[in-house]
């Protein structure tokens, strides 16, 4: 009985399989399927059987996991973006997420987003931003899924500048950092969601040294019944190159002793542009054995700064999950090429930047790594990379006047005028605010708690229009509007613009180039 029953099975499945086969390999089109069922003359309301098999079909063709893409999701970082005005550009140009440096006053308080000197090679490093305003606008942005800069912003990463603050500073600076990102950043999650926000923020320390200001964010979050942010919102990294293993246990032990959740690691290796070429890839090798560990952490791994396309090339090959860089356009580039557009796409909002991937294209041994400067030992890899170095000069050459102009004349006159659909996180049907003939609006936080009052801060006069939208918005979302403009930072001189030898040589360079590569 059993042998019968066992052969049944088996011929069971042969004829399922060949069924599935023939169906794969000779599809029906729809106007066939119909005019089949018309020939046969099936009366659908005498065969539920065939009704229920089809909704069964349907639903199971429907689900989104079926058509999985297997290709590794790709986050392109723009490296020190920590000007509003910039933000637009620099999403133009295929980021899909951003990085920006934080800096701190003496005692721990969250105040600019700023770098400064020394910079990275071909880049201005001068421009800032208020940390609470700068929170704001990108929290307004990541709601935009249909149109505008914000369609594909998938997540924030923020360079904690750290080295000045005392140990006690550190502590005060966890603390600050919560509130901002609860207040700014994450007001109120659930309408967030709602509205179809589905927005990243990584977290970067520069030191294990430094792990007490992370502890006291995540007790920030806890005691303000936010620590629901952690699971899938935000993550954590080491930036500096400190030691793999020490590093791990620091995880670790923040992780299980202190909060018994499970934190969202990412983990970087690299130099500044400047330097990264000749860089060593042994680290980043370990790094990445470490991800693919089924218990281990990180959860990503991401390689900094980058901006050679045959370098870009080499970390995508090895398996990396992020490219931070100066030139997301030529992350977007080698996407398109066959080779890579096999493998690797860009990430979207729906890829979950907390979740391992560990299929490598390339797996390089410790050994081999520790001597591989680069990829361009390849053919025409180094003359490539004097074409990416010129480009980068040139690009240098041409945001001078970008960078120049005031914020007000740069919304007019570059691209970054798509800094549209300024929308304000409330009530779903909250009306978009256009801020090409609105005021600027600054959303800061006045009541810590969950259900929060905003202040509204313009910093121009609307029309009549405006007013309307603003008076409905207001009254949506039961906000103050109080007359405030934030003060410029006082530890920094305001940037004049180019010297006088910078902008004779721009000139030079571009009056060679327009010679070289006239405009078609």
């Amino acid at each position: 009985m059993t042998t019968r029953i066992l052969a049944l099975a088996i011929c069971m499945g042969a004829a399922f399989g060949r069924l599935k086969f023939q169906a794969e390999a000779s599809p029906i089109t729809e106007e066939q399927n119909l005019s089949s069922t018309s020939n046969q003359a099936v009366n659908l309301d005498d065969r539920p059987d065939i009704v229920a098999s089809t909704a069964t079909a349907l639903t199971y063709d429907l689900k989104p996991y079926d058509r999985q893409d297997h290709r590794r999701p790709i986050w392109a970082i723009a490296h020190m973006v920590n000007s509003i005005k910039e933000l637009g550009y620099r999403l133009e140009k295929g980021a899909n997420g951003v990085e920006a440096d934080v800096t701190f006053s003496t005692d721990g308080e969250p105040m600019y987003t700023y770098h400064g000197p020394p910079c990275d090679c071909w880049r201005h490093c001068n421009q800032q931003e208020n940390f609470n305003d700068y929170l704001s606008f990108i929290r307004e942005i990541s709601i935009d899924t249909t149109d505008g800069i914000g369609q594909n912003f998938t997540m924030l990463f923020l360079d904690l500048k750290l080295g000045p603050l005392d140990q006690q500073a550190k502590v005060r600076a966890g603390q600050e950092l919560a509130k901002s990102v609860m207040n700014n950043l994450y007001p109120n999650y659930i309408q967030q969601v709602a509205n179809g926000q589905k927005f990243r923020l990584i977290l970067s320390i520069n030191h294990v040294n430094d792990v007490d200001l992370v502890r006291n964010f995540i007790h920030t979050l806890e005691i303000n019944n936010s620590s629901y942010l952690l699971h899938n919102n935000i993550g954590f990294d080491v930036g500096m190159n400190d030691d793999l293993q020490s590093i791990e246990s620091m995880w670790h032990k923040l992780s299980s002793t202190n909060y018994g959740t499970s934190l969202n690691i990412w983990q970087g290796d690299g130099l500044t542009n400047c330097l990264s070429p000749f860089y060593n890839l042994e680290r980043l090798t370990r790094a990445l054995t470490k991800r693919d560990s089924p218990q281990g952490f990180p959860a990503k791994v991401y390689h900094w700064t980058i901006d050679l396309h045959d370098r870009m090339r080499e970390s995508l090959l090895m398996g990396v999950d992020a490219i931070m860089t100066n030139h997301p356009e030529r992350i977007t580039t080698l996407l398109t090429e066959p080779m890579m557009a096999r493998d690797f796409r860009l990430a979207t909002r729906n890829d979950d930047p907390f979740r391992k991937l560990t299929k490598r294209q390339l797996v390089r041994s410790n050994e081999a790594a520790r001597y591989q400067r680069s990829a361009h030992t390849q053919n025409g890899g180094l003359l490539y990379s004097l074409v990416d170095v010129l480009a980068s000069l040139l690009n240098y050459v041409k945001e001078i006047p970008f960078l120049s102009y005031p914020a007000a004349l740069i919304s007019r006159r570059s691209s970054a005028s798509t800094l549209t659909k300024h929308r304000i996180v409330g009530k779903p049907v909250a009306p978009s605010v256009d801020t090409a003939t609105s005021p600027t609006m600054n959303i800061t936080r006045v009541a810590f708690q969950s259900e929060p009052a905003y202040n509204v801060i313009p910093t121009t006069t609307a029309d009549s229009s405006v007013d309307q939208e603003r008076q409905a918005v207001t009254q949506l979302l039961d906000i103050t509007i109080v007359p405030h403009r934030p003060a410029e930072p006082a530890f920094l001189p305001e940037y004049e613009g180019p010297s006088w030898y910078t902008s004779l040589l721009s000139s030079v360079l571009v009056s060679i180039m327009r010679v070289l590569m006239p405009v078609n």
